[in-house]
C-alpha cells in the first residue's frame, strides 16, 4: 500500500477500501433508500447529478421539507465519523420529485 492508505489506517485504525454506488445510482420519483446501515463506513459522498433538488434523510420519510438539500447538477454532502460520529453509518433515503442520478461513495473498513 501507499503512503495515503498507510494515514488513512493510521487515522481511523483499520485499512479501507471505497465503494461507488453501493446500493443505486438512479434513484425513482419519492423516496429510494441509497445507503444500507453499515457500522464499518467512515466517510459517505453523494452528489445529485440531477437537474433538481433532491432531499437526503437519514430517517425514511425525507421530503421537500425534510432532510439535506442537494441543489440540481452538482449539490452534494459529505459525512466523516470524525466530524459526524455514528451518523455516517446510518441508513440513508433520497427524496426526489422526479428521479434521477446521483453519485454515491463510501469508504470502509477493509
Amino acid at each position: 500500500m501507499g503512503a495515503l492508505s498507510d494515514y488513512m489506517q493510521k487515522l481511523w485504525g483499520v485499512r479501507t477500501h471505497s465503494i461507488k454506488n453501493p446500493l443505486t445510482g438512479t434513484v425513482a420519483a419519492g423516496v429510494t433508500q441509497v445507503l444500507r446501515n453499515n457500522p464499518d463506513r467512515f466517510m459517505v459522498l453523494v452528489i445529485n447529478l440531477d437537474n433538481q433538488v433532491m432531499y437526503l434523510a437519514q430517517d425514511v420519510e425525507p421530503s421537500a421539507t425534510n432532510g439535506i438539500r442537494l441543489d440540481a447538477s452538482g449539490g452534494y454532502v459529505v459525512l466523516t465519523a470524525d466530524e459526524d460520529g455514528e451518523l455516517v453509518g446510518y441508513d440513508w433515503w433520497i427524496w426526489s420529485a422526479g428521479g434521477g442520478s446521483i453519485y454515491v461513495l463510501e469508504t470502509e473498513a477493509a
